[in-house]
């Protein structure tokens, strides 16, 4: 699409004034003020009818004006008439290229059916669903091959990127109306839905469907149809709920940034981008609207049956009936709706041809997903109330299923009789109740299709759903084909009858035994709903055959007869097929075949057979089957004939006997009763128990002959074999369990046990193979996915009924939790009793006395008891014991349960708490309490067994008591009863319908419950009380009953247990619930507090404290109820009521004094401050460096000062206007650091000058310097590597200087006073030390075309003149000795009056000048310069400067990211700085790496004279008078004058001039002539400015060896003169340099992409790119840099008036640039200046963009008061915005002011909408984290988090601030926190992997391990 032009306007209004009437003369002024919408007039398509299209609800009178199409979708302004209607979508509306939004309602093989508007369907075909099409629809044959030979269908990878209710844009492609049903064709492909939108067309905020192409590690790459442009999708940017990424799978994209040189998108799938709402900008076409996009609009009309909606300013579009926010009559729609109201909207689709736009406000919608809650098809409907009568069209039903709640239906008018209607309002009537039937589902209008025809209601058939194997059916044939015959079920369900079903004896083609036409009798074969799949089996003894029916692994029962077919043949024997599609084998011994017979010759293909089932392996899958049906073969020889004459009945109970324990399969169990043994059953293992672990605990302690006790029979079939369990639940109620479908009733809750599971729910099993079914919704009380998750098969279950379909035969149930939980403790009774009887089967298997001992020990440790114990070790998880005479046994104590820490070898006295006597571990505790309960409610011997009469009392059972969890099991709780004298007891963490849901997690020790006592201790519970307590989903809501409120009043005293503690605060939860705040400032009064103040209080511990009411913090959002436990308060609490209804905190702001002395705790030690606490609402500060004073170890305390230390301090000052005050150190720990000459005291680093000094602090306001020379005692090239600003260090003070500040010094020998050998280089601080010919090396401090200094001592500089640099020719001296470079020298010159030296850097005279001149120079890690020498495929190679060496830098070392060409990077002579990585002596090898990781901080990006002209800075602020600058320039003049005229800068007569005088007679190759230093003078004198890339000056040694013969003359032959040759040599190679500097001009011409350097050069890039802001501003910034102020104007205006209308942002950019002009240069203020051009911009531009353009320009011109009144009216202005209230929020914060910024945080809670809150909360929190206060940050996120508990992205947010904070106790309380939730397996392992990382980094391997184990833990609870 071709950009637009300004010419555009003339040719859309002559388009416009072609389509619209011309018979009114308004219409014409009005075309230039919208857009056009309807049909042209000449469009002589004919009308549909209006009884059809309307849709009138009560307004039935309405007249319709003529051309409604054309007023419909045409402007209101334009005179064209209101429409009254809305019409629908139909068939005959449709046309090809049409764009709808619609959703996924199958997934069959071949293609998808989708869910469009006005219960429309569409079907995609498998090529058109997606770009990706091809691959959704193909499966490899290699690796998804199936056993038997079979390949799988397609539907699996259809349903891997596709999923039943998702919203996809489709476009239509086919329209078939030519057969019975009207078939819509779609496509999802890219290529066709985005087609009309191109790159230009993209910006930030467009929504654009996208196609997952490949998934990379950091994202995914996107592809939209378009070859002009592609998308990434950062893993960032994905939500946590989207779930996995793979290729083909269509995204609903959120354009966050556009890159219109590579053509890349960058697209966000987050929520809250999702729900942005679409503006308009430039280029909107109806093209570029896509289905789905949310818009905001406006009503413009309100009509019969909806909206007339206008949306992003030039389109307009209908709401219909169907998507209103809710079903409303044409007189609620007028009251609901006004013209002008806002509201939001989704497209719903959009028609190119007639220009028609479809809105959608349904909520659901709206929000970006379908409407739950649809009943399925063939739902019957007893009760439903007609709402609306639609004539014409139909009528709106309103029901209740209990299933799916409330919902709504629509009838259309030809389902509503049997007989045809033409008005449905003479049939039906409003609030009339009718019975009907579900026969579809209209996703996007969220309602479901009914029919009223009696026919439909009571047909068999009304879905694939309803069709099961085994089920007999009728059907007439429609086709018969080779493969089979097409059999039609009923209306829309079609079954496959193939070929080899046809008959007994299989035919090759079924044409010759089926017509069309003719009606069969079958039975269903095989059924699968979901692929809509139905196969047919007409064979006569299968039809008619009276055996059970084995559908289902589940149906398989030992001993069972049933009829299948025969589906193979094998050598070792044949398959035999069933219903439902399950197989088992006959093995060739059961078909009495010889040694060298084959099944094949006895037996055909597809032959009907009667076989036996003589193995069951669930698990497996496999079914061992006997053709010999015959009941002798199958009896057990161990038993008796008679045995199976005495038959039993389902429901009977019967003693058992273990005849066979087989090691896979049921066991084999004998009958009996009072008479004598009955028959024998099979007992599967998972009916051992009702709890999964004592069924295997059980089965291993089983054997032959073992009595099991009473089993119930479940099911006895006709061939008299019977089934049979022994899950005490089922046993328990074996009287009152139903075996018939009568005895079942509506809302009775009966035990039974899940029989099988399905993707769309379970069965649940009673007696005599009643089942009842559990849809997926009722499973459990949270939202199910896989009901494998929840449930497994075998398991016990408690089923509540809630339908029962008598003629239907069928039932549904319910096993949510809150429903069935039982609360009479019976799950864990049953546990305990299973073990306890598994005890006993193994104390059978030894001698009696063995048994006896057993049992002894059974009643002697029992919980509660108290032994004696010897400490053998102390472990991690607890300290390891024995128990006196029980030495077989050995006891652990965990570390919550010790009283006091142990060592080995202790002895003590212990209390039970658990036993487990199988595997010989008894778990203890120490604590008090535990103990003392035997003094008062039992005493034990010292054995620990029971004294005679000294049982404990018991509570009666029924009762509610509150307990403390002391141990957390995998099962259950352990926990003691404070009111009961600390009784042990036993809660269940499980229940019979939550037996995989860990539950254990929830409960933490130390916890409160409340419980009810279940089951007093019993020998078969082995001597333990049985508790209970609700099991919700909520731990807050574990009690059934409101506690007692407890009295939390200003002084009165409360109790409570510690919930959680940190350094600063803890958190009590009081008796009824509470949660309180105890600070660490109310815990003691003593001022000269020491040490740990917490004490004894420790998480879990009671406390007892005193209210101090409720009190608002800055820290906290709300009031906080605060406590206090400080000794004065207890005691004025217990004494004086009335007083202490007056206490406060501790310290408050009015009643200290300056001077006084008060204690405060450390927050935290940030900067030059050390932040205090006095109180929760009083805060303080005190400098680190006053602190350090007082300290022995100066700078390292400072790093081990920890939150909650506490310090005594004295007030120095109380701020008046904020709650913060000033602190001192305690006078009398000062220790005597005074600063003064010779005195070593801590510092500051307050700024480092790089190449010259350090400014530090000394505290007390004081200041000092160090010198680049005193920092080490030996120098090297990076002498302030160890320093960086902020850190702590100790100095030495060398002196007072003038300015009152100080010299000070870093050298080792100084500060630390030792002594130790002399340092390489001494300090110098005169020249007395130094003697001419002496090296000495120091540091370059400046340098320019004359020479250098060099800081070689403090105040001792030395001058290097520009010949003795080096001893060849440099040609840039600043390049090659940067400031701060370590040069040595060699002294030449001292003149000590006037304080000046001379040195020499030649390496002849014995300087260095830092050249290298071998690799053993070169050191790993170090930085060097240099330029390319030479570019090849694999790397560049480098030439090291100042020496002759090259390294290779390897394409691998250039770049993080991968290069793929480097020449597209340098180029031969480009400098670069790369680091050294590997010096390679043995192959004479450097390698060197060009990263930006290699260089970290070290990288400097500043011109080498930044450091002088900082210094400069700090002379002005600091007042150092280091080196005067003006002696130094005076120096350098001196100096030059002194080279003019061929002398020294010392006078005449020297030795150096002599010295200089020779060489140069003697023509010594390093020295320069005066003459060419002259010349090199006046050069850089005459060019100030240096020309457009000029070449290097080339120096006579590099010229090539034919220029170094001597010319001759060509008369005489004599030499030439030097001088003439040298001068022509110089002007070749000027002459040269000029056709240099042309070629490159020319070459810039013709490169598009060289940056432009004049005028000219811009108006030649604008001229063809005028709509480019970039170089307008460029330009502008060109301009200002020639100081033409008035000429960028000019360039402003200019490109506003080029830069074409529709270009918004580019015009807004220009804008922003002219703002930033006027408030740097503006007239006559600069802030008056930006007001004006602001008023002048507002009107052109996006409002909401200029303003926060103004306000950015405003912060930077430190403008307060104007930037306060921006923000205030901006917030008023854009009260929708989030990000106008964030950026209020951000300047309040930024300027310490968080209580104004609470304020407007929650104003913006008011103005927002509620989808923006969630957002504008947490970035608030991350701004007080940042800027603000890290409390209230706490407190926001911590609010989130309570209503957002499973947000993975705010836990990491969360933890993110907090590591940086550095509270190390508080972040490992969040992490353990963050690792309880209960969330998907992905997202903890993300927290346990935080969690790990940030222990390897801070914490130590002990710590590291320990997470490692609980990430152990949470995957064996996931696995067990």
């Amino acid at each position: 699409m071709a950009p637009r032009t300004p010419r555009d306007t003339k040719r859309k209004r002559d388009a416009i004034t072609q389509i619209l009437p011309k018979s009114k003369a308004d219409e014409k002024a009005a075309v230039q003020q919208d857009f056009p919408r309807g049909r042209p007039e000449g469009d002589q398509r004919k009308k549909p009818r209006e009884d059809l299209h309307r849709a009138t609800f009560e307004d039935q009178g309405a007249d319709l004006p003529d051309k409604e199409l054309l007023s419909l979708f045409g402007v209101h302004g334009l005179g064209a008439k209101v429409p009254s209607y809305v019409e629908l979508l139909k068939f005959k509306t449709l046309v090809k290229g049409m764009k709808l939004w619609g959703a996924i309602q199958e997934i069959l093989p071949g293609e998808l059916i989708v869910s469009l508007p006005h219960g429309l369907k569409g079907h995609v075909a498998k090529r058109e669903a997606g770009d990706l099409g091809k691959e959704a629809g193909s499966t490899n044959k290699q690796e998804h091959r199936k056993t038997d030979g079979e390949l799988p269908t397609t539907t699996n990878r259809m349903r891997d990127i596709f999923q039943v209710g998702q919203l996809v844009q489709c476009v239509v492609t086919s329209l078939d109306d030519t057969g019975k049903h009207k078939r819509i064709g779609l496509s999802l492909q890219l290529s066709k839905v985005n087609n009309g939108i191109r790159l230009k067309d993209l910006c930030k905020g467009m929504q654009i469907p996208g196609c997952i192409k490949s998934v990379e590690e950091r994202g995914c790459v996107l592809m939209f149809g378009s070859e002009e442009f592609t998308g990434f999708l950062h893993a960032k940017d994905v939500p946590e709920d989207f779930g996995e990424l793979q290729e083909g799978k269509l995204v609903q994209c959120m354009v966050n940034k556009v890159d219109r040189k590579k053509g890349l998108v960058q697209a966000s799938l987050r929520a809250e981008d999702r729900v942005l709402e679409a503006r308009a900008y430039e280029g909107l076409t109806l093209d570029t609207l896509i289905p789905g996009m949310l818009v905001s609009g406006k009503v413009q009309n309100v009509l019969s049956d909806g909206l007339l909606l206008n949306f992003l300013t030039f389109f307009h579009g209908t709401v219909d009936c169907f998507h209103l926010p809710k079903a409303l009559t044409s007189a609620d729609l007028k009251v609901s709706f006004t013209a002008g109201q806002a509201v939001d909207a989704r497209v719903l689709y959009v028609n190119p041809s007639t220009k028609r736009i479809g809105l959608t406000m349904k909520q659901s919608l709206v929000q970006g997903s379908t409407t739950g809650g649809i009943p399925q098809v063939g739902t019957i409907i007893e009760n439903a109330r007609v709402s609306r009568l639609d004539e014409s069209l139909g009528m709106l039903l309103q029901f209740s299923t209990e299933r799916s709640g409330e919902a709504t239906g629509y009838v259309h008018i030809s389902n509503a009789s049997e007989s045809h209607i033409e008005k449905i309002g003479k049939h039906f009537r409003v609030d009339q109740h009718v019975r009907a039937r579900v026969i579809g589902q209209r996703l996007m209008d969220g309602m479901a299709s009914l029919s009223l025809k009696k026919s439909v209601i009571e047909q068999q058939l009304v879905s694939y759903a309803d069709c099961y194997p085994g089920m007999h059916v009728k059907g007439e044939v429609v086709a018969a084909e080779d493969f089979g015959a097409i059999v039609q079920l009923a209306d829309g369900i079609k079954a496959l009858l193939p070929t080899f079903h046809t008959s007994e004896v299989v035919v090759k083609s079924p044409r010759g035994k089926f017509k069309v036409g003719a009606k069969v009798r079958c039975r269903v074969l095989e059924a699968n709903p979901s692929i809509k799949q139905i196969i047919l089996t007409h064979k006569k003894t299968l039809v008619q055959s009276k055996l059970p029916i084995i559908s289902s692994m589940s149906d398989a029962m030992l001993g069972m007869v049933a009829h299948g077919y025969i589906s193979g043949f094998k050598p070792y024997g044949l398959f035999v097929t069933f219903f439902g599609g399950v197989r088992g084998l006959v093995h060739r011994t059961e078909l009495g075949l010889g040694a060298k017979d084959k099944a094949d010759d006895f037996y055909t293909l597809g032959q009907v057979v009667k076989c036996r089932i003589l193995r069951v392996e669930h698990l497996t899958g496999r079914l061992s089957l006997s053709l010999s049906t015959s009941m002798e073969g199958f009896k057990n020889d161990v038993l008796d004939s008679t045995l199976f004459e005495k038959e039993v009945v389902p429901g009977e109970l019967l003693y058992g006997r273990v005849l066979a324990v087989p090691e896979s399969g049921p066991l084999e169990i004998q009958l009996s009763d009072g008479s004598g043994p009955r028959c024998t059953g099979t007992l599967e293992k998972l009916h051992l128990s009702d709890h999964p672990a004592a069924c295997d605990i059980l089965h291993r302690s089983l054997q032959v002959g073992s009595q099991i006790g009473m089993v119930l029979v479940l099911e006895y079939s006709s061939k008299k074999q019977a089934f049979l369990t022994r899950k005490q639940s089922l046993v328990a109620s074996a009287r009152t369990l139903p075996s018939k479908l009568e005895q079942l009733k509506e809302g009775d809750v009966v035990p039974g046990y899940v029989v099988s599971l399905t993707e769309t729910g379970c069965h649940v099993r009673f007696l005599d193979r009643l089942t009842g079914r559990v849809a997926l919704t009722y499973i459990a009380d949270t939202f199910v996915s896989d009901p494998h998750l929840h449930l497994k098969v075998g398991q016990s279950v408690k089923a509540k009924v809630l339908e029962v379909d008598m003629k239907g035969h069928r039932v549904a149930l319910n096993l949510r939790q809150s429903e069935t939980g039982s609360f009479d403790g019976s799950f864990l009774s049953v546990f305990f009793e299973d073990m306890e009887f598994a005890r006993a089967l193994e104390r059978s298997k030894v001698d009696p006395p063995a048994e006896g001992l057993d049992e002894t020990l059974g009643q002697q440790l029992v919980a509660g008891a108290t032994v004696k114990v010897t400490v053998l070790d102390v472990k991690s998880y607890g300290t390891v014991c024995t128990l006196e005479s029980y030495p077989d046994l050995v006891g652990i104590i965990e570390s919550s349960q010790l009283e006091k820490s142990l060592e080995k070898g202790n002895i003590v006295r212990a209390g039970i708490l658990d036993v487990n006597l199988s595997e010989g571990l008894v778990e203890l505790s120490t604590k008090g309490e535990l103990l003392l309960q035997n003094q008062s409610g039992k005493s034990t011997n010292s054995k620990g067994k029971l004294a005679p009469g000294a049982q404990p009392v018991h509570p009666p059972i029924g009762s509610s008591l509150e307990c403390r969890v002391e141990l957390v099991k995998d099962d259950y709780l352990v926990v003691s009863l404070p009111t009961r004298n600390f009784l042990i007891g036993f809660v269940s963490t499980k229940d019979f319908n939550l037996q995989n849901v860990q539950s254990a997690k929830r409960f933490q020790q130390g916890k409160v419950l409340s419980v009810t006592v279940s089951k007093h201790p019993s020998k078969d519970t082995g001597w333990r009380l049985v508790l209970s307590t609700v099991l919700l989903k909520s731990p807050a809501k574990l009690t059934n009953r409101s506690p007692k409120k407890v009295d939390a009043s200003t002084g009165s005293l409360v109790k409570g247990t510690v919930k959680e503690k940190s350094p600063l605060f803890c958190l009590v939860e009081l008796n009824d619930g509470k949660v309180a705040r105890l600070d660490v400032t109310e815990l003691t009064d003593d001022v000269s507090c020491q040490g740990n103040p917490w004490g004894p209080v420790t998480v879990g511990s009671f406390v007892t404290a005193v209210s101090l009411g409720y009190q608002k913090t800055p820290e906290l959002p709300k009031r906080v109820l605060y406590l206090s436990m400080r000794p004065s308060a207890l005691k004025l609490a217990g004494e004086n009521k009335e007083d202490a209804a007056c206490l406060t905190s501790r310290y408050l702001r009015k009643g200290l004094a300056k001077k006084s002395k008060v204690l405060a705790f450390v927050e935290k030690a940030h900067g030059e401050w050390i932040w205090l606490r006095l109180s929760p609402s009083l805060k303080g500060r005190m400098s680190a460096l006053d602190f350090a004073q007082t300290q022995q170890n100066s700078c390292g305390v400072l790093s081990s000062l920890k939150p909650g230390t506490p310090l005594t301090c004295n007030v120095t000052r109380i701020s008046k206007d904020s709650r913060m005050v000033e602190l001192s150190p305690d006078e009398s720990k000062m220790a005597s650091k005074s600063v003064g000459a010779g005195s070593v005291v801590p510092c500051r680093i307050h700024k480092i000058v790089p190449a010259s000094c350090i400014f530090v602090q000394l505290g007390q306001g004081l200041r000092g310097r160090c010198s680049i020379v005193d920092v080490q005692d030996e120098f090297n090239d990076h002498p302030f590597a160890a320093f960086k600003e902020g850190q702590f260090s100790d100095c030495y003070v060398l002196g007072k200087r003038v300015n009152g500040h100080y010299d000070i010094s870093f050298r080792r020998s100084r500060v630390s006073k030792l002594e130790q050998d002399p340092v390489n280089d001494p300090e110098l601080s005169s020249l007395d030390s130094l003697s001419i010919g002496q090296s000495i090396r120091g540091f370059v401090k400046s340098i320019s075309s004359k020479g250098c200094f060099v800081t070689v001592g403090r105040g001792v500089d030395a001058y290097v003149q520009l010949k003795n640099l080096s001893d060849t020719f440099i040609v840039d001296p600043l390049h090659v000795f940067p400031p701060g470079t370590l040069v040595k020298g060699s002294i030449i010159k001292l003149v000590p009056e006037k304080n000046q030296v001379e040195l020499s850097l030649r390496p002849s005279q014995g300087g260095t000048t830092g050249e290298k001149g071998s690799l053993s120079d070169f050191k790993e890690g170090e930085i060097v310069e240099g330029t390319v020498r030479k570019i090849e495929v694999y790397g560049v190679f480098v030439s090291i400067e100042r020496c002759q060496i090259s390294g290779l830098c390897h394409i691998s070392e250039v770049d993080d990211e991968f290069i793929r060409n480097l020449s597209e990077r340098f180029t031969v002579g480009d400098r670069v700085k790369a680091v050294v990585l590997k010096v390679d002596q043995e192959t004479n090898r450097l390698s060197l790496g060009m990263k930006p990781k290699y260089f970290g901080t070290q990288e400097l990006h500043e011109d080498p004279l930044t450091p002088a002209v900082a210094e400069d800075e700090l002379l002005d602020e600091d007042d150092v008078d280091s080196a005067s600058s003006d002696d130094e320039l005076n120096d350098v003049e001196e100096l030059s004058d002194g080279e003019d005229r061929g002398g020294s800068p010392f006078g005449a007569g020297t030795e150096i001039e002599a010295s200089t005088r020779a060489s140069e007679e003697e023509g010594a190759p390093e020295s320069s002539s005066s003459e060419d230093e002259s010349e090199y003078s006046e050069a850089e004198e005459d060019h100030d400015i240096e020309p457009l890339d000029a070449a290097p000056v080339v120096e006579d040694a590099e010229e090539p060896e034919e220029e170094k013969v001597e010319p001759m003359e060509e008369d005489t032959g004599a030499p030439i003169d030097h001088t003439s040759s040298k001068v022509r040599r110089e002007k070749k190679r000027r002459k040269q340099e000029r056709e240099k500097v042309i070629e490159e001009a020319e070459a810039r011409l013709l490169d598009s992409n060289h940056a432009p350097s004049c005028a000219d050069d811009y108006e030649r890039l604008l001229f063809s790119s005028p709509n480019s802001s970039f170089w307008w501003i460029k330009y502008m910034a060109h301009l200002l840099s020639l100081g033409e102020v008035d000429g960028a104007r000019t360039i402003a205006q200019k490109a506003l008036d080029k830069i074409h209308y529709r270009e918004e942002g580019e015009k807004l950019n220009v804008w922003g640039a002219w703002l930033n002009l006027e408030s740097m240069h503006g007239l006559p203020t600069p802030k008056d200046a930006v007001a004006r051009l602001f008023a002048k911009a507002l009107p052109l531009c996006d409002p909401k963009k200029l303003h926060m353009c103004l306000l950015g320009i405003y912060e930077r011109m430190h403008e307060e008061e104007a930037a306060e009144d921006l923000l205030k009216t901006m917030c008023r202005k854009f009260k929708e915005s989030a990000k106008v209230w964030l950026r209020n929020i951000a300047y309040l914060l930024q300027h310490g002011r968080g209580k104004a910024a609470q304020a407007v945080l929650d104003r913006s809670l008011l103005s927002l909408p509620r989808r923006k809150h969630l957002k504008v909360i947490s970035q608030t929190g991350l701004l007080e984290f940042r800027s603000g206060s890290a409390e209230r940050g706490r407190g926001i996120f911590e609010g989130i988090l309570r209503n957002y508990p499973k947000r993975l992205d705010l836990w990491s947010v969360y933890l993110d601030q907090e590591i940086k904070q550095g509270d190390a106790s508080r972040i490992r309380s969040l992490f353990e926190r963050a690792i309880q939730l209960d969330l998907p397996p992905k997202k903890m392992k993300f927290l346990f992997k935080r969690y790990l990382q940030y222990e390897n980094e801070q914490g130590d391997e002990e710590r590291a391990a320990a997470v490692k184990q609980k990430a152990m833990d949470y995957v064996e609870n996931k696995m067990g």
